[in-house]
């Protein structure tokens, strides 16, 4: 068993929460044991992720997406919230933390699409965040959209631009980074590859003659799972911690694309 304190200190190291974005909710956010033996990592914290963590008899589930976001004001027997707590299970989430951090989702999802010599992108205009680096050689918007579905598995990338366009600078903003056109532009990118962006982003970049792909919020962040297990289960053996680390096999998109 790992104590609390020892495990939130290796958490820390991992995803530091002061590198967490002002409007996230990072950290400890369910605590119900003083120590860990199982741990579960997920992106999403659904009722299936949290039958398959009792069913596994885990302390403590380790999620991206935070479990408590907003505040609460009333907790139904038929939440997950209250479900957690009754089971005895601690949740902790490391979002936009583990998204910023060197060698964290961002640029994780970066190196997987090609992009190399990667930088963190500036995010003074609009709050925006990710990091930019360059392709091996110039290619087309359109077989960077190739390159990306084949890497991240999906099929059907929402684009604004031409595809014919060359393409040499590439920005990364996982999740909802539509926010970081004016970012991506001032960084002098080519194309911000994200996962969700409004409507009015895709007519600012199309008015910044920016190209935008919209790859999806879970298909540009689902690679979390597989990078947390590692560096935690690295790190915790390393310290000789006596811990078991499962990534969810429950966990599947929100939605399904026909």
């Amino acid at each position: 068993m790992v104590s609390k304190k020892a495990l939130l200190d290796v958490l820390e190291s991992i995803a530091p929460k002061h590198l967490a974005m002002d409007w996230d909710n990072c950290g400890l956010l369910i605590d119900a044991k003083e120590g860990y033996e199982r741990l579960l990592i997920c992106v999403d914290i659904t009722a299936d992720v949290l039958d398959e963590a009792i069913e596994k008899k885990c302390d403590l589930i380790i999620s991206h997406h935070p479990l408590i976001f907003d505040p609460i004001k009333s907790i139904d027997k038929n939440s997950i919230v209250f479900k957690a707590i009754q089971s005895g299970i601690s949740v902790y989430a490391a979002h936009t933390n583990m998204d910023v951090v060197a060698g964290g989702v961002n640029d994780t999802l970066a190196k997987m699409c090609g992009i190399t010599n990667c930088q963190p992108l500036d995010s003074e205009n609009d709050n925006g965040f990710g990091c930019v680096g360059t392709l091996a050689q110039k290619i087309t918007v359109s077989e960077v959209v190739q390159n990306i579905e084949d890497a991240l598995k999906v099929e059907g990338i929402r684009v604004t631009g031409a595809l014919d366009r060359p393409v040499e600078v590439v920005a990364v903003a996982c999740g909802a980074g539509g926010d970081s056109v004016n970012a991506a532009k001032s960084a002098g990118v080519d194309v911000l590859l994200t996962g969700e962006a409004k409507h009015h982003e895709h007519l600012l970049a199309t008015s910044l003659d920016l190209v935008l792909l919209e790859a999806g919020h879970y298909n540009t962040e689902k690679h979390f799972v597989k990078l947390m297990a590692e560096r935690l289960q690295a790190t915790t053996d390393e310290l000789k911690y006596n811990l078991q680390v499962k990534i969810s096999e429950r966990e599947k998109p929100p939605y399904v694309t026909i």
